[in-house]
């Protein structure tokens, strides 16, 4: 083989060489690419192109191919200008003619595609690094991830990715989902159904979460979910993916049902705790009533003995029971007897007073019994005249003195 124009324009390195890989010819491009000129590569072996750690795999390739006398490419290291780059070799056998049995080669540059494919091998481990993160992540989630495509239409399509919780939570395989045509539709409680198809558009428009509805599980559990979703829309506008978080919202429904009855259940205890309350309130009344009856007496007298604490609202009681029993019985002298008080406030002193001086006006006199001095010092404290409120010593007396005379 001899140099011509066409191969000396060729921007490849054309080389003839023996079985042996021992240059014969070698074009014009040896210079550029390997950076030795033809001259210097007639007469040397292909082999010795390689760098060290790279000749023996090329020797070992170069008598694959010769043997076998199939096309095939050799890919090794060559030094030029001081540095390593990588060059591809490709070789055919010459199987007639003169020339059979030598071999004719190609060698090119391809260190801007060994950084490429390194490129594209490193942006590959990261993205399947990413998809391992991916795949861990999900995993985390207690939820079912699916994705969807839209169709032309703008119809949804299947599903053509589902996480493997589908099938931990309901007992499905993500093969059934992707494979069986609108299976989430058939899994839905029937009586679910038709509202949740009708919410699930206006949840994704307003870009709310969708109600809670009820999903069958196979081996026949009802389960609750929620479904989050979003669409991904295109340059041109319209959707192109869907993208869905379906959330096991069963433990919540639990709590918001436990959560009713116990509500309902305190309503049920405060209102029979109302109920308990205003009996006991009236049932306190009517013993507040009772501890302070009017007792007449058949001499023209009554008695109201008093119990307890007396204040503001017991002496109210007292001043109201008095004059209802003056009105009914027209006495001449009531006695109220505080022998049975323990404690006497200053509101229910003067509400004693006020009692007393309202019966003097229905034409009744009234005399205190029983006065402690406990008692005495609250009514001086209160600023109020014990000279407007006789007192003895008790009932007895006060009938003796103050009470209507006996004919005898």
């Amino acid at each position: 083989m001899s140099p011509g124009v066409p191969l000396d324009d060729c921007p490849e390195l054309v080389s003839h060489h023996d079985a042996a890989g021992v240059f014969l010819f070698a074009s014009a491009a040896a210079a550029r690419i390997l950076g030795r000129s033809p001259e210097a590569l007639v007469g040397t072996s292909i082999v010795e192109l390689g760098c060290e750690a790279d000749r023996d795999g090329l020797a070992q390739a170069w008598r694959e191919g010769v043997t076998s006398g199939e096309a095939r490419g050799l890919r090794y290291r060559t030094e030029r200008d001081g540095a390593l780059l990588h060059v591809e070799t490709s070789l055919r056998v010459v199987t007639q003619g003169e020339a059979a049995g030598t071999v004719v080669c190609v060698t090119r540059d391809v260190e801007d595609l060994v950084r490429a494919e390194r490129h594209a091998a490193e942006r590959l481990a990261e993205a399947e690094l990413g998809w391992t993160h991916w795949d861990e992540l999900v995993a985390l989630v207690p939820g079912i991830v699916w994705i969807a495509p839209f169709r032309e239409d703008g119809s949804r399509a299947n599903a053509t990715f589902i996480s493997d919780y589908l099938e931990r939570s309901l007992g499905y395989s993500p093969e059934e989902w992707l494979t069986t045509p609108n299976f989430w539709g058939t899994i839905v409680h029937p009586d679910d159904q038709k509202r949740v198809m009708e919410d699930l558009p206006r949840a994704v428009e307003e870009g709310r979460p969708s109600p809670a509805y009820r999903i069958l599980a196979r081996d026949g559990r009802v389960s609750y979910f929620q479904s989050f979703m979003r669409v991904r829309h295109g340059a041109n506008g319209k959707p192109e993916w869907f993208y869905g978080l379906t959330l096991d919202v069963t433990t919540f429904k639990q709590a918001e049902a436990d959560n009713a009855a116990l509500l309902a259940a305190v309503r049920r205890a405060s209102e029979e705790h109302r109920v308990l309350s205003d009996q006991l309130t009236a049932r306190a009344r009517e013993v507040i009533a009772l501890s302070a009856p009017v007792i007449p007496l058949d001499d023209g007298a009554l008695v109201m003995p008093l119990l307890g604490v007396v204040d503001e609202e017991r002496a109210t009681l007292v001043l109201h029971k008095l004059l209802e029993g003056i009105m009914e019985r027209r006495p001449r002298l009531a006695i109220l007897d505080l022998t049975g008080v323990q404690s006497l406030d200053p509101e229910g002193a003067f509400g004693l007073v006020q009692a007393a001086r309202a019966a003097t006006l229905l034409g009744s006199r009234v005399v205190l019994t029983g006065l402690r001095a406990e008692a005495a010092r609250t009514i001086v404290s209160a600023g109020l005249a014990l000279e407007e409120l006789p007192t003895r010593a008790t009932v007895q007396h006060a009938l003796r003195e103050h009470g209507p005379r006996r004919r005898r």
